[in-house]
């Protein structure tokens, strides 16, 4: 969900991610799963707010995204 946060508003996911500490965290057992859920249940909410600032475009280019197909596919 912060990953899908991050491209939403950025247009990008950054390599390691920045709260890879709190991931490592969270799979470690920090939090019970009450607690992942409501968390969850927050960015959920969240996500519109998120859409609505987006800087992507509302739909997929897909001619050019064909396009790109073929060239990878063919070689070119």
């Amino acid at each position: 969900m912060t990953e899908g946060k991050e491209l939403l508003l950025t247009g990008n996911i950054t390599f390691p991610l920045p709260n890879h500490e709190e991931i490592r965290a969270i799979k470690n057992g920090k939090y019970i799963y009450e607690e992942i859920i409501e968390m969850s249940e927050i960015m959920s909410k969240e996500f519109d707010i998120w859409h609505s600032q987006s800087i992507l475009p509302d739909h997929a280019d897909i001619n050019g995204l064909t396009e790109l197909y073929f060239k990878i596919v063919l070689g070119e």
